[in-house]
């Protein structure tokens, strides 16, 4: 999960915010955002180098916890019996 974490294309423009989700991608190889500049052409234009490529935090956290919570619910199950 923390080697292949979960990815967003982002894109920031004066009052114009988009993202959109690039996936999973290896840590060391993250996507490369041609998906979104060819989706987001129109908008992009002259633009390109506002097209990020970062990792989606929050889903990424909330797979951890899950994980956890998981991983806590096993060990309690099995631990009583």
């Amino acid at each position: 999960m923390l080697v292949f974490p979960p990815w967003v294309f982002t894109f920031d423009a004066e009052s114009i915010h988009m993202q959109m989700d690039a996936g999973y991608a290896p840590i060391s190889d993250p996507p490369k955002p041609a998906a979104a500049l060819k989706k987001w052409e129109w908008l992009t234009g002259g633009y390109r180098q506002m097209v990020v490529v970062k990792i989606d935090r929050e889903r990424l956290l909330l797979q951890v916890a899950a994980a956890g919570m998981g991983a806590v619910l096993l060990m309690f199950l099995f631990h009583h019996r």
